[in-house]
């Protein structure tokens, strides 16, 4: 069952029936003592003291609005039994103003001290009351023979409670709306003491409606200081009037100077006000209305903005027009990110990182208070308030007029930070206002943005793990097929026809090196060749392999670098669990030569399976009980003599002494004629060329060349050389650049040598 929701007691309206029943009794009763006029305007005033709080309040808080509330109703009660205590016979209404009075000054003093107002705090405002009950019961509240009593208590209580409004409001750092809310019911205090001090001192022959407008100015400087009441339109209402005022003074000199005519004076105000009035609005706005320009620009653009450099724009872009530099460091703090959007010259938002850790003290100051907070404000109170300096110090380092919180659902999520620029005055409760109007559109942008970056952030990272999950199967996929190809597809059987054989033979390392050659063709031993990079150790194994018994058979080349260690027992043993299986490297040897390149891959077990089936004849591939035999001589090739330590005793011993060393060019100097016009030949054929000549002096430079990449810098110095010649020889500057520096010192031995001769 729902509850209905509870109806509060309408006490403005009740207090408004009794005071007005009240005055008006009073009025008709005694005559002789207040004229009806009075009576009745005392009622008027009461019923605005009870109403004004219901009419014109609109309080951030509950207990600001209760509070306003029942002190209308309290000051209109004090204002009619003011009127009514004229009865001797009504000491009651003397001592219910007397506690109406007090508990109006008891509220006075809680906003005074305590603001914002809480509801439990508002126990305290009946201490007064009760204090004023009690001494009333014992006949000790002072009286006077006069309207209202207890005045000369009453004048003393009512100027220590607008001393404490004016000292709270001055001591304490907060915003200046708030400020305005502690000064306005310190003046209504003060008028309220003002009309007391008269009627104590005057006596009867001031009139009670004297100090029934003390009452009401009391009720309205507190229901503006509870309240909300729009401080902003005070403003603008205030230019308003100047102008009609401006108007009627216009109106008021024509008129003067022609009275026959009053409709020309009349016209003549209208005038003159449609003149003053737009220069009005522009002169006496906070600053000629820049800070409200830009605060209406930022509510119409902020709506429009897709993403947040279009935000940032869109608010900071005014906020440096209202400064009057478009350099100044206006910039918005988006905390999620810890990014600092700002805004340069051209109008074109810069993201940059923010440091949170360095403007803790700022960002501490927004979220405990929620409201902005402006550096002229704070710099009266830094000597006495510590804890302000580092919060002064964060806007005076941005130079900051001040800054503007961002909220969504009561968190903090983005600051904005106005820019000074040439601005020199503080800011005025209208653009207060306006900042705040303003704060709630960009607040509702920047909550749409944000939940639509996490939208597309959520949508990315899924097409990520889409797209990695795809890239993950392709691979898996791809490796799968690589797998099987390499278990289904035979070993590539090299074809003597298909090898350069070609060898060069003049110098005598080259000589010597046949004769090895020869003498390692005669035995199945195992063959270790060492040959720095850039030669042709292949043509040496098949020179020897072609030199042998076994050149009927196969000769087969692996690399062992290209497989991974893993496979590296299948692939030499072979796959028997693969349908069909795997043929290994040494049955597919049999009978023939395995050459070996890139022997430090191989594993310790892959040498040791190698080495078995070398020595014994047989292998077994992986996953079948059955062996099969297989007979073949193995050749390593390698670029130094130190992997050929990690094979086993007694193949390390056969590799120790069938080892041959395949010479450098440096050591072959006789043969590098032969190779360079080898070398030239494949170049032309390869480019497409005519074949060409060299040059004796190129040739000699050739010759001299160390070559430490041997053949293939040869290979790769001839086919630059064809590459550059455009006749039919390759000259000197055909050459590499690095071969030309070293033909100047070749010249200049021939040209000492010549010399020498002469």
């Amino acid at each position: 069952m729902l509850r209905s929701k509870p109806r509060k007691i309408p006490w403005s309206e009740l207090a408004a029936l009794f005071s007005g029943w009240v005055a008006l009794s009073a009025g008709q009763r005694l005559p002789g003592f207040i004229s009806p006029a009075e009576a009745t305007l005392t009622g008027l005033v009461a019923l605005g003291c009870a109403l004004a709080p219901r009419r014109a309040h609109d309080g951030p808080a509950p207990a600001m609005t209760e509070a306003a509330a029942i002190g209308g109703a309290l000051a209109a009660i004090a204002v009619a039994c003011s009127v009514g205590g004229l009865v001797p016979e009504s000491a009651v209404l003397q001592r219910l103003q007397a506690l109406a009075t007090g508990e109006v000054l008891g509220l006075s003093t809680l906003v005074a001290l305590s603001l914002p107002l809480e509801t439990r705090a508002m126990r305290w405002a009946a201490v007064p009351a009760l204090l004023v009950a009690a001494l009333a019961v014992y006949g000790m509240w002072p009286t006077a023979a006069v309207w209202v009593p207890g005045v000369r208590a009453f004048a003393p209580l009512s100027g220590l409670v607008t001393v404490l409004f004016f000292v709270h409001a001055a001591t304490r750092p907060m915003p200046a709306l708030d400020r305005a809310r502690q000064i306005l019911p310190g003046l209504g205090a003060a008028a309220l003491t003002a009309t007391l001090l008269a009627r104590a001192l005057l006596g009867p022959g001031l009139s009670p409606l004297v100090v029934a407008l003390g009452m009401l100015a009391q009720t309205v400087g507190l229901t503006l200081g509870t309240g909300a009441i729009a401080l902003d339109r005070s403003a603008r209402f205030a230019r308003r009037c100047a102008s009609a005022f401006a108007g009627l003074g216009a109106g008021a000199v024509v008129l003067a100077t022609v009275p026959a005519a009053p409709w020309l004076a009349l016209a003549a105000g209208v005038v003159v006000m449609g003149l003053v009035w737009p220069l009005a609005e522009t002169r006496l706005r906070p600053d000629e209305g820049r800070l409200l320009e830009a605060c209406r620009a930022m509510q119409r653009g902020a709506p429009r903005a897709e993403t947040l450099t279009d935000l940032a724009a869109a608010v900071l872009d005014p906020l440096r027009l209202a400064a009057r530099n478009l350099r100044a460091p206006a910039a918005l703090w988006v905390l999620d990110r810890a990014e600092t959007l700002r805004v340069d010259v051209t109008g074109a938002a810069m993201p940059t990182k923010l440091s949170l850790d360095s403007e803790k003290a700022l960002l501490g100051w927004l979220r405990a208070r929620k409201s902005p907070v402006f550096a002229d404000l704070l710099r009266p109170f830094v000597v006495r308030r510590a804890e302000l300096r580092p919060v002064l110090a964060a806007l005076d380092h941005h130079e900051a007029l001040g800054a503007l919180p961002l909220f969504d659902q009561g968190e903090l999520i983005a600051v904005v930070m106005l820019p000074r620029g040439a601005r020199s005055e503080v800011v005025s409760y209208e653009e207060l206002r306006a900042l705040d109007d303003a704060a709630r559109v960009v607040e509702g942008s920047l909550a749409r943005l944000s939940a639509l970056d996490r939208a597309q952030q959520r949508l990315l990272r899924a097409q990520t793990q889409e797209t990695d999950a795809i890239e993950a199967r392709d691979a898996l996929a791809l490796a799968l097929a690589r797998a099987n190809e390499r278990a289904t597809a035979p070993l590539t059987v090299l074809s003597l026809g298909s090898l350069d054989l070609t060898w060069v033979a003049y110098a005598p390392a080259s000589r010597a090196l046949e004769a090895r050659i020869d003498q390692l063709a005669d035995n199945d031993a195992p063959v270790w060749i060492t040959a720095e990079p850039g030669l042709r150790p292949l043509a040496l194994a098949a020179r020897i392999h072609q030199g042998s018994a076994r050149r009927a058979h196969a000769l087969v080349h692996i690399d062992a670098g290209q497989w991974r260690s893993d496979e590296l027992a299948a692939a030499i043993a072979g796959d028997g669990r693969l349908s069909p299986p795997r043929i290994g490297w040494v049955e597919q040897a049999d009978g023939g030569t395995l050459v070996l390149s890139s022997p430090h891959a191989l594993t310790h077990e892959a040498r040791v399976l190698l080495a078995g089936a070398l020595e014994d004849g047989r292998a077994r591939r992986l996953g079948e009980r059955e062996g099969y035999e297989t007979r073949f001589r193995l050749i390593v090739m390698a670029h130094d003599e130190v992997a050929m330590h990690d094979w086993p005793r007694a193949t390390f011993a056969a590799f120790e002494a069938q080892s041959v060393r395949l010479p450098p060019l440096r050591e072959r100097r006789e043969d590098i004629g032969s190779w360079v016009l080898l070398s030239l030949d494949r170049a032309c054929r390869v480019q497409g060329r005519a074949a060409l000549g060299v040059d004796p002096a190129a040739m000699t430079l050739l010759s001299a060349w160390p070559y430490e990449d041997n053949l293939d810098e040869l290979d790769s110095a001839i086919a630059y050389a064809v590459s550059r010649c455009r006749s039919a020889r390759i000259t000197l500057e055909d050459l590499p650049p690095a071969m030309r520096v070293l033909s100047r010192g070749v010249g200049r031995h021939a040209s000492d040598g010549r010399h020498d001769d002469a």
